[in-house]
């Protein structure tokens, strides 16, 4: 059996510093902001840059499936590795030609990327943006986190006006460009990236280091529990990911399951990220998935856990 049980710990938060919140980049006439939120001047949410592939045939790519076609904007930001870990949820709030008032977007996904002290985000905005022949026609956008406290957290590092938003203009060819001053963060020293595949095969490159990064690919169908477990027709599992950091001895876990894929039905693997905290010698990870239909499996290399040393 492959499913051996480790100890787990509850998870620690990680402390990062942040630098002070830069200029104003852009302002619109109305705000999302209600009872009970918050702008966050704080780095704990920022946005990095928004894309759109302007390197279509018929232009900017677009997607058609509502029975209009709608320019495609990515947009990725950072949250606070704190704010990560207690598991706040990312989205963005836009404004676009589709619609008058301000819209939620899905729940935006981590990726990999971020500098320390942060964890990566990206969703893509499909709906009511504006389409191939835009004119003059702008996206107000803002991503925010739903706090565990209840309250959205939106972020205005990069936005001195506490009303205002980002803006996608044709002055600016609809795109906001990373800001190196915005909440920079630190390079990470080193990036050990792992993976753990269905078939029990296992890979590893670059190099465990303090002051770096662990990303960790875990695919959530390495382990045989039943991903159509539902309950009231949500679904009723998870899997997680856990590392303990030596010799401070510190746990942290992050969430491995994902949504489910539009197109296909199938549940998506999130990618893992954690920070290496200073005089870090080695790392244990292992990884543990339950549902409501089956008992708990456990992987962790027979109970001795997967270890990498620092060099």
């Amino acid at each position: 059996m492959r499913y051996l049980a480790a100890l787990a710990a509850p998870a620690l938060a990680t402390v990062f510093a942040c630098s002070s919140p830069a200029g104003d980049r852009a302002t619109s006439e109305s705000s999302p902001l209600t009872q009970g939120d918050a702008a966050d001047y704080g780095c704990r949410v920022v946005l990095r840059h928004t894309y759109i592939n302007f390197e279509s045939r018929l232009g900017p790519e677009t997607d058609c499936s509502s029975g209009t076609c709608w320019v495609k904007i990515w947009v990725t930001f950072d949250v606070a590795m704190s704010d990560s870990l207690a598991s706040a949820e990312a989205f963005v709030f836009y404004q676009g030609e589709g619609a008058s008032g301000w819209q939620q977007s899905q729940q935006a996904q981590p990726v990999f990327g971020a500098p320390v002290g942060f964890r990566r985000y990206q969703v893509l905005l499909n709906r009511n943006t504006f389409t191939s022949g835009p004119g003059a026609t702008n996206v107000s956008l803002i991503p925010y986190i739903q706090t565990t406290a209840g309250h959205r957290l939106f972020d205005h590092n990069r936005v001195a006006d506490p009303l205002g938003a980002y803006q996608l203009t044709q002055q600016n060819n609809w795109t906001i460009g990373d800001d190196a001053g915005a909440c920079p963060g630190k390079t990470p020293a080193s990036t050990l990236s792992l993976t753990f595949a269905t078939g029990w095969n296992n890979s590893a490159s670059g190099a465990l280091a303090p002051g770096g990064k662990l990303d960790v690919s875990y695919d959530i169908y390495r382990m045989p529990q039943p991903l159509t477990c539902l309950a009231d027709g949500l679904p009723a599992f998870a899997t997680l990911g856990f590392v303990q950091f030596e010799p401070s001895g510190q746990i942290l876990q992050e969430v491995a399951s994902g949504p489910a894929d539009p197109a296909t039905g199938k549940y998506q693997s999130v990618p893992l990220e954690f920070d290496v905290p200073a005089g870090t010698t080695s790392a244990a990870l292992w990884f543990y998935s339950s549902s409501d239909c089956t008992p708990a499996y456990w992987d962790s290399d027979y109970g001795r856990n997967y270890r990498y040393a620092v060099p």
